[in-house]
């Protein structure tokens, strides 16, 4: 009689069925470590912190109704007056809408709580934690502090309670080895390592306890570069791989009112890494000093750019299919999905089709120099 081969007669498992590994690691090693990701995975995030915009909201993680992932570190940096605080405080005013905290390291002393209350943030002891850290080191120590606090009040009340940390900026924050030391002390690598040697422990705690990490940056120019971008991101490579997502902010328009006064400033945030979906083309978001995002004019260029939207010189026409045809502008596509509760749902869905399409068979792809790279 021919002997059976039991892996392949059932389907490749055979006896693994009833080995129950994930069960018998977590016993040997006194904790779970294994998990089986079809009954729920430690790298799922649980909530998601609106960015405030749904393009960019979309534009990170392919839903206009996410935003910044919980467990996770999203990197927000480039040039000054791109946005890139103002985004961050966008961030913890919605986190405290959902009834959590805010917690704010301010190394730059920047912050001006009349003007983040203007966007929504409160201010109040009980909903922001305000940090003024010296070193990175105390940064993290300070992260994991909070958040031993917070775990403990969640257990007591039975539900999670979010916490999204606004680290402003990694750049200007030195390492510990610096933070007594005279002026013209300098190590090479010092806080690339300090920033490497902490992320190693804390990654842990962000996935496990479902910290909303968004750490500002700064842009730096290698010297001597002839070819390709100059511009790198301070403190190292440590933080670009630990995170899943990276937003690139550069200034595009000024937004002048009646007057000629500059009140607000266009930017082009560019997805240059995430772990949720492909990433895409830059988009626009408006930003109104002390206001914050204006939202629905930042779908305009990505819908006339897809063909979602026809027309031109700032009027526009959507063919519905269940509203017909309906005008847009920059002024009225917010009144428009008020209006329509569906519309916003149609829009977004049409973009998903024509942005996340998958490769066609047969189809040519081009090969493209790779711009703003971050070394």
């Amino acid at each position: 009689m021919a002997k059976t081969n039991d892996w392949t007669e059932n389907g490749g498992l055979g006896d693994l069925r009833n080995l129950k590994l994930i069960g018998a690691i977590n016993k040997k090693l006194r904790g779970k470590i294994a998990y089986n990701l079809k009954t729920g995975a430690p790298t799922d995030s649980g909530y998601y912190i609106d960015s405030g915009s749904k393009m960019l909201n979309y534009s990170m993680t392919g839903d206009p109704n996410k935003g910044y992932p919980s467990g996770k570190l999203s990197i927000l940096w480039g040039g000054q007056q791109t946005g890139k605080s103002l985004l961050g405080y966008i961030a913890i005013a919605n986190a405290q809408k959902m009834g959590g905290i805010g917690v704010l390291f301010d190394r730059e002393n920047a912050a001006n709580p009349k003007w983040m209350e203007g966007l929504g943030v409160d201010c109040g002891e009980e909903k922001l934690v305000y940090v003024q850290p010296r070193s990175i080191e105390e940064v993290f120590e300070t992260i994991d502090e909070i958040n031993a606090m917070v775990q403990g009040i969640s257990a007591k009340l039975g539900r999670r309670i979010p916490v999204c940390v606004v680290w402003d900026s990694v750049a200007s924050t030195p390492p510990a080895c610096y933070a007594d030391a005279d002026y013209t002390k300098k190590i090479p690598g010092a806080k690339a390592l300090a920033i490497s040697t902490c992320m190693e422990r804390f990654i842990e705690n962000m996935t496990n306890d479902q910290l909303t990490c968004i750490f500002i940056n700064q842009v730096r120019n290698k010297i001597g570069v002839m070819f390709g971008s100059p511009e790198v991101m301070p403190g190292g490579e440590a933080l670009p791989f630990y995170a899943s997502i990276i937003l690139k902010l550069k200034k595009a328009k000024a937004l002048l009112d009646t007057r000629k006064v500059q009140q607000g400033v266009v930017v082009r945030p560019k997805v240059q890494k995430s772990r949720f979906r492909p990433t895409s083309d830059e988009v626009e978001v408006p930003l109104i000093y002390g206001q914050g995002i204006q939202d629905g004019p930042s779908w305009i260029a990505t819908l006339a750019k897809y063909e979602i939207i026809a027309g031109s010189g700032g009027k526009y026409k959507f063919e519905s299919a269940e509203y017909g045809e309906v005008p847009l502008s920059k002024g009225t596509i917010e009144s428009k999905c008020e209006k329509y509760p569906n519309l916003t749902t149609e829009l977004f869905a049409r973009m998903s089709a024509a942005i996340d399409r998958p490769v066609l068979p047969g189809e040519e792809l081009m090969e493209a120099d790779l711009e703003d790279a971050m070394v």
